[in-house]
């Protein structure tokens, strides 16, 4: 049976509802459950106090709390639920304790919490769990996560240093996209795929390592880094994905070691700056506008072994001078070389129309 105490409804040892207009929340002991959607909404309160022998906080247990301003979890939570804190506009700080094995999805987007540190007892950041959090600056990522997800920091905006463990199996889509603080990040070898859009955005990234042992690097991974000015790409690396560096509009050197495959469409479109690239020996093709727009790249050797060059693969290089191609490349798509006005010297294989590659 329901009872109801200081604003708050009880079900034995859960709480299930509270008063919309409460200000002040003090679960009492012996609870173990802060139901689903407990408090959702209540816009006016200020202040909760959460028991010792609390085990779990539900989805949406908080949401929409607009005028909470910190929160303690107590010791023993295990825990925090979908969305629970998510849209507590005022959130700046938070305590999580080191009994909590799972934060769930968008437990606190959408706060202004400024610090956060995720305990070691944490295995997996879910997909959006810290998202538009715009003032949180630093981040605690233990050694126990395995997984960071889709969003998880997506649009953090004053991030500016984040720490990735060799723990961390998995960076996924748009984990730390529009992260535009963001200024190095060290990818670990213990990454195996970089997900899509993972750090794209992230305007102030400067340096990006990439350890040997990641062999993915997934579309837009890192498009539109515009400070970004170089990248070691290494020979764990099997693909770079579409539009990977797409826009980095600072890049002057992409240096891509043996093991690389394929480099697939628009990978490092619109790179005004890019002077030097390095292609691989082991590369089988070049996808269609790869290198589009690379007006400053004047030289480029593509390896034997190249088979297949897509169409406007270096289109609008302005200022390409020369080109080498290998007697393997069986098949040039249309454009290839459209726009490049200063090549004068190329080299094409038997079989190869030339006046298709203009």
């Amino acid at each position: 049976m329901a009872e109801r105490k200081d604003g708050i409804e009880y079900e034995g040892n859960r709480v299930i509802s509270a008063d919309p207009d409460i200000t002040t929340a003090r679960i009492r002991p012996g609870t173990v459950e802060i139901g689903d959607g407990a408090f959702s909404d209540c816009k006016n309160l200020i202040s909760v106090s959460m028991s010792e022998g609390l085990l779990k906080i539900g989805d949406n247990a908080f949401y929409g709390c607009g005028s909470i301003t910190s929160i303690i979890i107590p010791a023993g939570v295990v825990s925090i639920g979908k969305s629970a804190f998510a849209f507590c506009t005022e959130l700046i700080s938070v305590i999580i304790p080191d009994s909590v094995t799972e934060i769930g999805k968008d437990a606190f987007s959408y706060t202004h919490l400024e610090s956060v540190i995720i305990p070691g007892s944490v295995t997996v950041i879910e997909d959006g769990a810290f998202s538009y959090c715009m003032d949180l600056r630093s981040v605690a990522i233990p050694g126990s996560v395995t997984e960071i997800g889709l969003n998880a920091f997506n649009s953090c905006s004053s991030l500016a240093s984040a720490v990735i463990p060799d723990s961390v199996t998995d960076i996924y889509d748009a984990a730390f996209y529009f992260c535009i603080s963001l200024e190095s990040i060290i990818i670990p070898g213990s990454v195996s795929i970089i997900w899509d859009d993972a750090f794209a955005e992230c305007s102030s990234l400067k340096s990006v390592a990439i350890s040997d042992g990641v062999t993915e690097i997934g579309e837009y991974a890192f498009a539109r880094c515009t400070n970004l000015i170089s990248v070691a790409i290494p020979g764990s690396v099997s693909v770079i994905g579409d539009n990977a560096f797409a826009a980095c509009s600072s890049l002057k050197s992409a240096v891509i070691s043996d093991g690389v495959t394929e480099i697939e469409e628009y990978a490092f479109a619109w790179c005004p700056k890019l002077t030097a690239v390095s292609l691989p020996a082991g590369l089988t093709a070049i996808g269609e506008g790869a290198f589009q727009e690379c007006t400053s790249l004047t030289s480029v050797i593509i390896p034997e072994g190249v088979v297949r060059i897509e169409s406007e693969a270096f289109a609008g290089c302005t200022n390409l001078e020369s080109v080498v191609i290998p007697a393997s490349v069986a098949d040039i798509g249309e454009g290839v070389f459209r726009g490049c006005g200063k090549l004068q010297n190329i080299n094409l294989p038997p079989g190869i129309d030339s006046a298709c590659i203009f």
